[in-house]
């Protein structure tokens, strides 16, 4: 083993693993307790966390993909957790965890699945039936998991063998794997989220999803690389370029996502149509009889938070350059997603929050930190297969 390599070997994330697993065991006793007394309630809360978990574990694997394709040195720090958390294994876990949504399929989908209306049209007949959706969820995970599994693989190999066919065939698989990538999500969320009000559809809904998805593994790769910056193999690599590189990413993918989410508002705004406007109807819920407009707030918290004040913060290239404030902005960012992602998904199925919802995100954030932390724990933490950033690191010091 190199002397790079062993000093690598010193700082893995099996304890985050294990962490994980309590974390998962403990949310998910706690969310069945929830579907014992609160009943439909309940399951409406497993679909709020799994959508959370697929929105990061498809935001890891997208990031794999783009670092592959545009081979920037920015995602060498970060790859490995890349592609642990949106992995093989990630996605695998992806699979199982929907097998509960297959079965309660009723619960989530009865307004197209329990009624005798007949659809205009009939594309919209044959899209919305039980044995298409499930046939079509199937071929999500293996497309996604066909991928994942091949970089994966290829990004090892490269390791041993120094192989650089190997970075050029990630390459090629990428490239069309972004179009994949966009298509397939673009579907699945139209399937697992949109589907719940068959009346609503927005174009631009799936595409939303992707850029959250990335926006939520960027700030979270990003504030564990500042948090440990003082750990192996991250103290020998990071430097104020690769902060200065990540929070520009993390500044992009802010602004992406406020163009998603404004183009979409704008588009309906100036549509006026009733089968639009139902999406923003449904979280306007203003004082009746006296009670509080949550939603409405929730949806101007996730404005403000989750794009003015990050906006402002990355804009200053001090924050960006200095680890111990990069990751304080990234992490604020990162938790504000759980909030829009409740204030996207949770209205289509009820207006109202329970305490089981917290319990299906612990439960799915445990999960998560258990997968990525077992799969990062496999491998180097940094990519032996190109040794740019730490031979930067040597020659010119941090």
């Amino acid at each position: 083993m190199s002397e790079t390599a062993a000093v690598k070997s010193k700082f893995n994330f099996g304890t985050a693993g294990n962490a994980g697993f309590i974390i998962a065991a403990l949310g998910f006793v706690g969310w069945g307790i929830g579907v014992a007394t609160l009943g439909e309630a309940g399951w409406q809360s497993y679909m709020y966390g799994y959508i959370c978990f697929a929105t990061i574990v498809l935001g890891c694997f997208g990031m794999t993909m783009l670092h592959h394709v545009c081979r920037g040195s920015w995602g060498l720090s970060v790859l490995r957790i890349f592609e642990a958390g949106g992995g093989p294994a990630a996605i695998g876990a992806l699979a199982v965890g929907f097998l509960p949504i297959a079965f309660k399929m009723h619960t989530f989908y009865h307004h197209w699945m329990d009624t005798h209306e007949v659809w205009k049209g009939p594309m919209k007949a044959w899209y919305l039936r039980q044995d298409t959706f499930l046939i079509r969820a199937a071929i999500y995970f293996v497309i996604w998991f066909l991928f994942a599994y091949l970089l994966r693989q290829s990004s090892l190999r490269q390791d041993k063998s120094n192989n650089k066919n190997e970075a050029q065939f990630r390459t090629n698989l990428s490239a069309g794997g972004l179009v994949m990538f966009m298509i397939t999500v673009t579907f699945a969320m139209t399937d697992w989220v949109m589907s719940m009000d068959p009346h609503w559809f927005s174009s631009i809904f799936g595409p939303w999803f992707a850029v959250n998805g990335a926006l939520m593994a960027l700030t979270l790769v990003t504030y564990i690389v500042c948090r440990y910056r003082d750990e192996a193999p991250y103290k020998e690599i990071l430097s104020s370029r690769v902060t200065t590189d990540l929070g520009n990413m993390c500044f992009a993918f802010t602004m992406f996502w406020a163009y998603f989410t404004l183009s979409q508002w704008l588009i309906i705004w100036s549509g006026n149509l009733p089968e639009f406007t139902r999406f923003y109807a449904a979280r306007n819920l203003t004082a009746v009889e006296g009670q509080t407009p949550w939603l409405l707030i929730i949806g101007g918290l996730s404005v403000l938070c989750g794009f003015f004040i990050p906006w402002f913060a990355l804009l200053a290239p001090r924050v960006k350059a200095r680890p111990e404030l990069l990751m304080r902005v990234v992490l604020f960012a990162f938790l504000i997603r759980f909030i829009d992602l409740f204030y996207n998904v949770v209205p289509f199925m009820r207006s109202t929050f329970v305490w089981s919802d917290a319990a299906a995100l612990v439960a799915f954030a445990g999960l998560w930190m258990m997968v990525m932390g077992k799969q990062t724990e496999k491998a180097s933490l940094y990519a032996e297969h190109d040794q740019r950033l730490m031979e930067a690191a040597h020659s010119h010091g941090h």
